[in-house]
Formats: structure tokens, sequence, C-alpha cells
């Protein structure tokens, strides 16, 4: 029998706050984290704007020696699933541990370039290189900070990444292989190839305004805009966080996956798999299409993308006067990349649980050809489900479906 899966603690650093309060805040009101690049390696780029993390001092979380010899994707993810444990009632220091083993699922879309890159450049191959670049060392650091026995891996499907890592430890809890997985996302886009190859693929913004920079469906997005980052939730079987008295955040109740098998990086323009996930996901989570008041869409900015999405969820809501509010919170954090996803669900848990859904900030010419019920501003809501949208180069395909928390469940 599928058992039901909650969610009891989320962590994050991002361009929006490295506080689950900051977070609330900026996400929700639609405060922009988004601003020029500031940083003087920075300066050759062809971008100029970007989502940057503030006020976060890694050495608070990490020695100087797991910093220096590690790359960024790796330390951020670290500080994130920290966080989060923290935040689900666990400490490694004071012993407060789960009484189970437990799983970590974190992932990357671009992994450690800035390793690759330095290592290539100067022709430096230290014994940390390769743990440096590859993907799944954000988890198995993780599971070494943590103590985590259980499954410890990395889904990998470029910016679905960390959706489709949500969705497997959805998957294995509700089925019995897990009891609690840690899963979720990190990336740092800012090194100079990854930036130039976005640039030449003509799918970053180049210009400085940053009102006019991440503008998901606006009729005048020019690509999107990177930032940095890492999200991780703590997944738990229901019973099992009830037995002990855990905060629930909400409630993963559906997820679907599909692929476009069309092109390396362009979705198809039919939108017709990307809808067959969102239907997958439907189905999956047992509720019906009208009780879904929001989709926090994937949303990049980019001509095609935006479009093909729009098209899916026309697809699946056709109804368009009784079609979800729709909403791109990257209008703020800019593109997290792998980490996306992760951080679009802890701000869909946010609405739910505050009755609240995010804007997309700065959306001022809505493209007449998407035809979706956006929201530019903040919006009161009281609906109990919203829908996570997250599709990567290579046409993968996710979407995942919250629920609110039971108000006896609420911590």
């Amino acid at each position: 029998m599928k058992r039901r899966v909650v969610i009891t603690g989320m962590g994050a650093v991002s361009p929006i706050g490295c506080t689950i309060e900051e977070i609330r805040k900026n996400g929700l009101e639609g405060n922009c984290g988004i601003a020029p690049l500031t940083k003087e390696e920075y300066k050759e780029f062809p971008i100029h704007i970007g989502g940057e993390i503030k006020d976060l001092n890694e050495e608070d979380y990490l020695s100087k020696r797991d910093i220096k010899f590690s790359s960024r994707f790796i330390t951020l993810a670290r500080i994130a699933a920290k966080k989060a444990f923290e935040d689900a009632g666990f400490s490694i220091a004071d012993k407060r541990l789960p009484d189970t083993d437990y799983g970590v699922m974190i992932t990357s879309a671009v992994g450690g370039a800035d390793v690759t890159e330095a290592g290539v450049l100067s022709d430096k191959i230290g014994p940390f290189f390769i743990p440096g670049i590859i993907i799944n060392s954000a988890s198995s650091y993780v599971a070494m900070d943590l103590s985590a026995h259980g499954c410890c891996y990395a889904p990998v499907s470029s910016c679905a990444s960390s959706s489709h890592a949500i969705g497997e430890a959805f998957r294995k809890i509700a089925y019995g292989e897990e009891t609690m997985i840690l899963a979720g996302g990190s990336d740092y886009p800012f090194t100079d190839k990854t930036i130039k190859g976005f640039a030449v693929m003509q799918a970053v913004y180049k210009g400085e305004d940053v009102e006019r920079g991440s503008i998901p469906f606006d009729e005048e997005r020019k690509g999107f805009v990177p930032g940095e980052g890492a999200a991780v939730l703590v997944l738990e079987e229901r019973e099992h966080a009830l037995s002990r008295h855990a905060t629930i955040y909400g409630e993963i109740v559906g997820y679907g996956t599909s692929c476009d098998a069309y092109h390396p990086t362009a979705p198809a323009q039919d939108g017709e798999y990307a809808a067959k996930a969102m239907e997958k996901a439907i189905l999956d989570a047992g509720i019906k299409k009208s009780e879904i008041g929001y989709i926090n869409a994937h949303g990049t900015g980019t001509k095609m993308n935006d479009l093909a999405e729009s098209k899916a969820i026309e697809k699946v809501f056709p109804d368009c006067k009784k079609a979800p509010f729709v909403s791109s919170t990257k209008s703020i954090t800019g593109h997290m990349l792998g980490a996306a996803g992760a951080m679009e669900a802890i701000l869909c848990l946010m609405a739910l649980q505050d009755g609240i859904l995010p804007g997309t900030v700065n959306l001022k010419k809505p493209d007449p050809e998407c035809v979706i019920n956006l929201i530019s501003e903040k919006k009161s809501t009281d609906t109990s489900y919203a829908m996570s949208n997250s599709f990567g180069f290579g046409g993968h395909n996710v979407s995942l479906i919250f629920g609110k928390a039971d108000e006896a469940e609420k911590g």
C-alpha cells in the first residue's frame, strides 16, 4: 500500500535568503534577489546581472579546508542539508538523530564546473579534483556529514534534476524502501565557460536592467538570468513524522515524468509530453484537476520554453477561466539550474502554508501567445494543492504536486 510522505525539514541558501524566514518573506512578498554581479572575476562575463547569495559565512558551517578543497556546489549543498536536517529536529552535534537509516538524494546540473575549469586552466590536478567535479559528491559528502546510511545517489536531468530527486525520494518512501530522505539540488553557474556556453546558445539575458532581466512569460523576455544556490527538503513517512511530533510543512502527493525525445536543448513546442508529466502527477495524486489552485511554472524567461510550457498547461487545463493561477519565482531567484526545482518546491509549500501565492515579479507585458492564468503580484489563496513544473535540457519533464498540511499535523 502506498504510504503518505510529508516534508518535515527545509533548508536553502539562495539569492533571496539563507534562512527559511528570509526565503518565506522575500519569496512570498516578491522581493527580487537579482542584482548586478559583484565579484571581480565576473567582470569579463557576457552577462551583467545574476542571482548571487548574500550574507553567507560558509565557515559557520564548514572548515576552511573543506571549503578550499571542494567545489562550490558541494559546499552549498552541505550547508543547505545541515539547515534542513536541523530544521527537521535533528542534530549530529547534539546526537539527536533519526531512529532509522535515512537516505540522501542531492543533485546538480553543472556540478563542479569551477573545479574543472580551474584544474584544466592551471594544469594542476590534485587528489580532490575528481571528487570535486562529480555530481554524486554532493550526496556523499552530506551522507558523511549527517551519518546517513540509506540510499545515496544523484538523479541527473539538467534543470529538472532536483525535482527528479524529490520525486524519486517520494516514491522510495511511499513504497516502503526508506523512511526518510534528504532530497534536493545545488548549483554554481558563475564560471567563465559555463556562462559563455549559455551565452553562445542565446539562452541568457545579456542586458543590465535588473527589472527587465528575468521576466518569464513577458513578451519582451530575452533569456534566463543565472542564480546560484542550494535547496534541500527532508521527506519523511507520515506516521514516522507524527510519532516523533515533527513539524509538518506539507505533503507530497503526486509525481509525474516524461521525455520530449525531441532536441538536445529545445523543448517540443507543442508541449505534448510536458503535459503528460502533469497528467501523470495528477493521476498519481488521485485528485481532480480542479483541486490544483496554483502552478509554480518552470518559467525560465526564454522564448521557446515559456511558450511550450504554456501550451502544455493549456492542454491539461483547457478552461482558462477555471485554470490554476500560474507564476514563475525565477523572476526573483534567477534560474538556479539543478537547484531550481527544490527551491520552487519550498516556495510552493510556503504558499500553501501561508495562503499566499507568489507572483511573477516585473511581468508587465504578458505574452498573448501564453494563454495561461498568470499572476504578477502576490495573491491570497485557500487552495489545498500546488503543482511545481521543472524541465531540463534533453527533454526531461517533471511535475510534482504538494498538498497543504492537515490542521492536526501542523507544528
